[in-house]
């Protein structure tokens, strides 16, 4: 899929990947509660049934991203300001915070774009248009 999104992407385009941090999961797992809300502390969102199948950890992504000839760069912190969550005041501070964190600690928050080298687009028909169209 990885390949499939690089080769729509224009020129200049960047895949975001944001998947849940699936590091550690095994230690998370003796304290899981399957009572709890989503967003308690120990409701493990990872490995929860029908929300996501796999983890993933920020060499993983790379990894990938390497395999599908992507690599990884960062946003600014301008870009990343430009949508900020406001539907409540905690949302608002995280959507500030978030950012800066990601900064500090690899995340499973990655963006990727082609590497170097020249990647030769593939001419596919998709939904109705010509899917090496620039995204």
């Amino acid at each position: 899929m990885l390949i499939k999104l690089r080769d729509l992407l224009a020129d200049d385009g960047i895949v975001k990947i944001s998947v849940p941090d699936g590091s550690d999961v095994e230690s998370k797992l003796a304290d899981m509660d399957w009572t709890v809300p989503r967003g308690h502390r120990n409701f493990l969102i990872p490995v929860t049934p029908a929300i996501h199948i796999n983890t993933f950890s920020y060499d993983s992504i790379v990894g990938m991203g390497r395999a599908a000839s992507m690599e990884p760069v960062s946003a600014s912190l301008a870009a990343e300001y430009t949508i900020l969550s406001a539907l409540s005041a905690r949302d608002f501070i995280k959507s500030l915070i978030k950012p800066v964190y990601r900064r500090c600690r690899k995340s499973t928050y990655v963006f990727l774009r082609r590497s170097g080298q020249r990647v030769e687009r593939q001419t596919q028909l998709h939904a109705g248009r010509d899917a090496s169209t620039p995204v």
